[in-house]
């Protein structure tokens, strides 16, 4: 926002001052763009930053990725699923090979927000905003998910939980996301009480075991990663959901709470969301 002698008043691309642009064609050209530029501001599907400036960006750089191709691959690796950070939440949830390896998190990826968003927002602008209203790090995070980088100092990766914690990414570019993809895994997601509290659980089904995780999220708290209790398979998830929901919640952080909601709340109704959703994918 701008201050002027009328008061605030929001700025749009039309107001910014001059900036450098960088339109690079590899990763390696983008790179290098940061190197040159520490601190631009990387621009792929633009809904995100369109409304950073509004809110009063001022960039003095702009490195642009639509022509970096490589952010766009979907594939299955050794190391699991692979979703390139410029993957927009539409063509996430319809291509065939996310829907093949987690069918859940192709169904859930369809209910993330509006049409106009979902054909221009990205997985790299979702999770790199650090904005927690934003959803893809509650689903990434249940799913154990890595998030590898590119930058002046070398390659690197993160596991998904990091992202709120580790600032070190801030000058570098994520340049995919890998899903681990354990036997038997089966996910679900339920977002039927936002902005007050959303849930993402994954389950791995391994002969005579079964182990998983949930993440818990609010509009205004970033996502917790709860560890599930082992399950000897999934009929303890189906007849003992109710006593596995418990489990997980009562590691729930004490300060996990805003001035909205109280944390005996959130401890509340996320064991019932858990429990539903444990029930839910351990019929799948």
């Amino acid at each position: 926002m701008k201050r002027t002698g009328h008061g605030l008043i929001a700025t749009t691309a039309r107001s910014l001052a001059p900036f450098r642009l960088y339109r690079p064609e590899s990763v390696a050209d983008a790179v290098d763009s940061l190197a040159r530029c520490p601190g631009a501001t990387l621009l792929a599907g633009g809904t995100d930053v369109a409304g950073q400036i509004n809110a009063g960006l001022q960039p003095h750089a702009v490195v642009e990725l639509r022509r970096v191709r490589q952010l766009e691959d979907i594939h299955v690796t050794p190391d699991g699923l692979s979703l390139g950070a410029a993957v927009t939440h539409d063509r996430g949830a319809r291509d065939p090979s996310v829907a093949a390896a987690i069918p859940g998190l192709a169904a859930a990826w369809r209910q993330i927000a509006t049409v106009r968003i979902r054909n221009r927002a990205t997985v790299g602008g979702n999770l790199m905003a650090r904005k927690s209203r934003y959803e893809m790090s509650v689903m990434l995070m249940a799913l154990r998910a890595r998030l590898h980088f590119a930058g002046p100092a070398g390659a690197c990766d993160i596991a998904a939980e990091a992202l709120w914690t580790d600032a070190a990414q801030s000058d570098s570019l994520l340049t995919h996301v890998v899903l681990p993809l354990p036997p038997g895994t089966v996910f679900g997601y339920d977002r039927s009480l936002r902005p007050t509290v959303t849930l993402a659980v994954a389950l791995h089904r391994d002969g005579t075991a079964a182990t998983g995780h949930a993440a818990i999220a609010t509009e205004w708290l970033s996502p917790c990663l709860l560890p599930l209790p082992p399950m000897r398979d999934l009929r303890d998830a189906r007849q003992d959901a109710q006593t596995i929901a418990a489990m997980a919640l009562a590691q729930l952080p004490g300060d996990f709470a805003d001035v909205m909601t109280p944390h005996w709340y959130l401890a509340r109704v996320g064991k019932v969301l858990l429990a539903r959703t444990l029930r839910e994918i351990a019929n799948d």
